[in-house]
């Protein structure tokens, strides 16, 4: 086995994982909700009519640019998996395909940072005009209130590692 197979196999161990880790998880009132990719896709694409309060989509989807920075993440994280999934199987040697892989997953979790870090401070803003997330004795601290509330998981961190060894597996040709 040569560097670029193994690295191809690392990508892979962090990458398919991060399917089902959760991205971002939301604490309110003692009750947790975890959004992984497939969760959060599964959401997009059945645009569930459901009367969930903590179904993330809906919850981010007044905020339109933080919405279709989700939704472009989404796209483009599992666009990519498709294509490098695809092309490990069929054993295409086209090592560009990796290094571009890798660069679109990456751009996938920066447009899903954007997405959740608007979506925060829009909330926090629309919350201070009105009075507060909950009432005038919290007023100002919007922002702290809400970073408490939606917190980072660690998938989205998996995808980075596992975009980092595609990439590298880029610069390493088999021979």
């Amino acid at each position: 086995m040569n560097s670029h197979q193994i690295l191809l196999i690392l990508a892979l161990g962090f990458l398919i994982p991060s399917l089902i880790i959760p991205w971002v998880d939301i604490d309110f009132i003692g009750e947790s909700h975890s959004y992984t990719p497939l969760k959060i896709s599964k959401s997009i694409l059945i645009n569930d009519k459901s009367d969930s309060v903590f179904d993330l989509v809906k919850i981010i989807r007044p905020y339109k640019l933080s919405s279709i920075l989700l939704i472009s993440s989404m796209t483009l994280y599992f666009g990519s998996l498709l294509v490098l999934i695809d092309s490990t199987i069929n054993g295409k040697k086209q090592n560009k395909i990796y290094l571009i892989l890798g660069l679109l997953l990456i751009l996938s979790v920066i447009f899903y940072a954007l997405s959740i870090e608007i979506y925060k401070s829009e909330f926090s803003n629309v919350a201070n005009k009105t009075g507060g997330i909950i009432g005038e004795e919290f007023k100002g601290k919007e922002n702290l209130i809400i970073n408490n509330i939606i917190k980072e998981g660690y998938g989205y961190k998996l995808t980075i590692i596992g975009s980092v060894f595609l990439i590298l597996s880029y610069f390493w040709k088999e021979n």
